[in-house]
């Protein structure tokens, strides 16, 4: 498959493909999205729960503080253990320092316990009641205990007080703090999601533009920088085109890729723009691209334009502008001069029909002929205007018997004005619709190309003639 004659019909089923690669990660990027809100929420319920996370961490060291208690309590006959009243050291850290503190204070506990009952006399004390026991001598306890007990009753007391104070004045705004982290790291992450997402469809995105590698003239963009290197080294073409230029396809299943709109160039049909009123100009806008894509990508002596426009140029600005090989030496812009141009195609039917006739088409004819015989362009800027009753009879008999022979209409015509049998009409073009739903050819939507650039276009038939 050669982008020169692939239409877009072709280029949409090579993308499908690549479409399901998109779904897979835009389906991938849901879950993600879904993952990160339930994170979320656990964040949010672990926030919300984080005073009663304080709640319990102060428990715990009120616990210690009814331990050392006891524990003083049993001890209080064998040595001096004055409970510690004042605060000693001022302690302020952040809510994960806490955590750290009160569990180190518990293990310190536990070695304060193993300490005082490495004494064997203090341990057989404590196991016989302590001072609720009866003992005939009692041991005495250690001065270095004494030191080390009081030390841990002082760190206690110091460390209610820090609770009490970071419960003033830090939890709250560690509480709020956690919270919008939450809400940071989640948007943070929504972020990331969507950049990867956005970055691995256009790498796919990228892969299917190189599918359009190669159409040249065919489809590049009507910009003037664009057609530069055209207008300094012009070259006519060599091949007959295939296909046919019309816009942008805009169907939901080229997923954001930039598709040229393209038909098969059927030159054995004609090719009649359906306008409604609001969309007759851009119609005609529409008309002069594509035969700006002919005049480009025909070779030379292969066609022969004819072009009317009852408006002296405005809707077809070709006037004298075309190579010399493919005709439209002045602009017919009159009823009789059109009735003339389509008695002189009906002339071309009748004179190369006989040697066309084995065959189905001119295309097919030249294929063979050692003297191809040139298509006949009968282009008009609006069919319905400027037919008399002898022209539109002219007219409807040439669609009707011109396609075979190669003699074609292109043109623009309304939709609410009938000049021709419209079952003819259709039976013999390819019909292109321009209304309220847009542009559209073979139920495909799409942009309608137009060329505004009157010094490109001017270059570009330049370019051409020279």
């Amino acid at each position: 498959m050669t982008p020169n004659s692939t239409d877009t019909a072709q280029f949409i089923a090579s993308l499908a493909p690549m479409q399901t690669e998109i779904a897979q990660i835009e389906a991938d990027y849901t879950a993600s999205l879904a993952e990160l809100d339930r994170q979320r929420t656990s964040k949010r319920i672990d926030a919300d729960n984080l005073r009663l996370d304080f709640t319990n961490l102060r428990k715990q060291v009120e616990s210690l503080a009814e331990d050392i208690a006891d524990l003083r309590e049993d001890l209080d006959d064998l040595g001096k253990l004055p409970a510690v009243q004042t605060v000693a050291n001022t302690l302020s850290m952040s809510f994960a320092d806490w955590h750290s503190h009160v569990a180190q204070l518990e293990t310190d506990f536990d070695a304060l316990k193993t300490a005082i009952r490495a004494d064997e006399k203090i341990a057989t004390y404590l196991d016989n009641g302590g001072r609720r026991g009866i003992f005939s001598r009692k041991p005495d306890l250690d001065a270095d205990l004494i030191t080390q007990f009081l030390a841990y009753d002082q760190a206690l007391v110091d460390t209610l007080a820090g609770l009490t104070t970071f419960e003033a004045d830090g939890l709250p705004a560690y509480i709020e703090q956690a919270k919008a982290g939450v809400e940071a790291d989640y948007q943070t992450g929504v972020a990331q999601a969507e950049a990867d997402k956005l970055a691995k469809v256009e790498a796919i995105r990228a892969r299917s533009s190189a599918l359009f590698d190669g159409l040249g003239d065919m489809s590049r963009a009507w910009q003037y920088n664009l057609w530069e290197h055209f207008i300094r080294t012009a070259k006519r073409a060599t091949e007959f085109p295939k296909l046919l230029h019309l816009g942008k396809y805009i169907g939901a299943d080229a997923f954001g890729v930039d598709v040229p709109m393209f038909i098969p160039f059927q030159t054995h049909k004609h090719l009649i723009i359906l306008a409604d009123d609001d969309h007759f100009a851009q119609a005609q806008g529409l008309l002069v691209s594509v035969i700006m894509r002919l005049v480009v990508t025909l070779p030379p002596n292969s066609a022969k334009f004819t072009l009317i426009d009852t408006t002296n140029g405005e809707k077809l600005p070709f006037d004298k502008r075309l190579p010399k090989d493919l005709g439209g030496d002045g602009l017919i812009t009159d009823a009789d001069g059109i009735s003339d141009a389509l008695q002189a195609g009906l002339h071309h039917i009748r004179q190369n029909g006989q040697d066309i006739l084995r065959y189905d088409n001119l295309t097919a004819y030249n294929d063979q002929a050692k003297i191809p015989i040139p298509y006949q362009f009968i282009c008009f800027a609006d069919l319905t205007n400027g037919l008399n009753p002898k022209s539109a009879e002219r007219l409807e008999t040439l669609i009707e018997r011109g396609g075979k022979a190669g003699v074609l209409v292109l043109g623009v015509m309304r939709s609410s004005l009938s000049v021709v049998n419209m079952n003819m009409l259709t039976r013999e073009s390819v019909i292109i619709w321009a209304d309220a739903n847009g542009f559209s050819v073979n139920g495909m939507s799409f942009e309608a190309d137009t060329i505004t650039d009157k010094a490109l276009l001017g270059g570009v038939l330049s370019a051409l003639r020279s």
